[in-house]
C-alpha cells in the first residue's frame, strides 16, 4: 500500500511539473511576416495594435494559416488573438476572426459562421495560441 501511494505522489508531481512547463510551438510555426502582421492589422479596432505575433499552417483549411498575436490594448492582459488568413506569406487574402478575442477586438468575419467553419478546434489553432501566451510570461 505505501507503495502505490509512494508511486501515486510521484506522478502527481510529474503531472504538475509538467503542466507548468511552456507551451512548446507547434510543428511548423515561424515569426509571422511584416506583411501578414500590417495585413491582419488593418482588421482591428481603433486603439489596439498587434505583437509577437506567429503563423502556422493550418491542417484542416487549404492554402490557409493560423495567425496568433497579443493584441496590444486588451483587457484582460494578455489577450491572444487568433485569425486565419489565406495566401502566402508576402501577400495574404481571406482574414477570419478564430477565438474570442479575434472577434472582439477586430472586424474580420467570424470564420465559425463562414463556409470553412473555422473554429479553435481546427489544428493546430489552440496550440498556437497556447504558445503565443507562453511567450508573455
Amino acid at each position: 500500500m505505501k507503495k502505490l501511494q509512494a508511486l501515486t505522489l510521484v506522478l502527481l508531481i510529474l503531472v504538475s511539473v509538467t503542466s507548468c512547463a511552456p507551451a512548446g510551438p507547434p510543428p511548423g510555426t515561424v515569426a509571422a511576416s511584416q506583411v501578414q502582421l500590417r495585413h491582419v492589422s488593418a482588421f482591428l479596432k481603433p486603439g489596439f495594435t498587434l505583437d509577437h505575433a506567429y503563423v502556422v499552417r493550418s491542417q484542416a483549411q487549404q492554402n490557409a494559416s493560423f495567425f496568433a498575436a497579443r493584441i496590444a490594448g486588451a483587457r484582460p492582459e494578455p489577450a491572444v488573438g487568433v485569425w486565419l488568413i489565406s495566401g502566402p506569406s508576402d501577400s495574404p487574402g481571406l482574414t477570419l476572426s478564430v477565438n474570442a478575442y479575434a472577434k472582439e477586438f477586430s472586424v474580420a468575419p467570424d470564420g465559425a459562421k463562414s463556409k470553412a467553419e473555422v473554429s479553435m478546434a481546427d489544428p493546430p489553432a489552440s496550440d498556437l495560441q497556447r504558445f503565443v501566451e507562453s511567450q508573455l510570461r
